[in-house]
């Protein structure tokens, strides 16, 4: 299966074995957590010693690159990708096989594979490398997996969210009274959100940083990582878990409820 989407969600994700674990942001990047091959990176971190390094690849829109820093972009993947799937996002399709993973660049077909054995910027061939990647929208909703991490506005920037599997926040343009924030040296902003299995809250934050949400939640859309969904509606904006406690909120332009 493979599988693309409208968002651009951000997303690290693993091999089965955990060995290769890659970063997809603006492109992608991938490292080998132990490998057999040299790295011949070019303009490797001399902060570490060479044994400190992670060594991987990195693919952006006009560029490849071998790469060896002193940190692991992709250190905490949130995601398996199985064997026999792939996921597209942004133009570039990563590919899971038994053999390791591939990534290119679907208009020109510019990439790289990566294994424990094997570092190639050649791209190998196979089915997956070709087929249709069917869309994660189903109707008015988006249902992606737990480990992506999703950004979005609602309306006018009514809301500006991130959500993820665990967390919904979404600094929120009401006159909802909501707790009050510690002195703040700098700007004050509204915030709504729902996080693990608490109820759903509004507070005001020392924060003036949005959550990037460059695409639009449409009123009758919504948009669900695991079990967490927001959806938007006519007149508010909905997140909530839709198992167990259910916990979450709603909010419009004057009111605030948490559950």
């Amino acid at each position: 299966m493979l599988v693309s989407s409208r968002f651009a969600p951000e997303i690290t994700f693993q091999s089965p074995s955990g060995n290769l674990a890659c970063w997809f942001t603006g492109g992608v990047i991938c490292r080998a957590r132990a490998h057999t091959w040299t790295s011949h990176a070019s303009d490797p971190q001399t902060e570490c010693p060479p044994a400190k390094r992670t060594s991987g690849v990195q693919l952006t829109e006009h560029a490849l690159n071998e790469r060896s820093d002193c940190y692991d972009q992709a250190e905490n993947p949130g995601a398996v990708l199985a064997f026999g799937h792939g996921l597209e996002l942004g133009g570039v399709r990563c590919v899971s096989e038994e053999r390791g993973i591939t990534c290119l660049r679907k208009a020109d077909g510019i990439g790289f594979s990566i294994s424990r054995e094997e570092l190639s910027l050649t791209p190998w061939d196979g089915p997956l490398l070709h087929v249709a990647a069917a869309s994660l929208d189903h109707g008015s909703g988006t249902v992606l997996p737990a480990g992506f991490h999703v950004a979005f506005h609602v309306g006018d920037y009514f809301a500006d969210c991130l959500l993820t599997a665990d967390l919904a926040t979404c600094m929120v343009q009401s006159t909802a009274a909501g707790e009050p924030a510690p002195t703040c040296e700098g700007d004050q902003a509204l915030t709504a959100e729902v996080t693990g299995d608490t109820r759903g809250k509004l507070v005001h934050e020392c924060r003036s940083d949005a959550n990037g949400g460059e695409a639009l939640l449409k009123a009758g859309e919504s948009v669900q990582v695991g079990d967490l969904r927001c959806a938007a509606n006519a007149a508010n904006l909905r997140c909530a878990h839709l198992g167990g406690a259910r916990h979450g909120f709603e909010v419009d332009e004057s009111s605030f409820r948490g559950f």
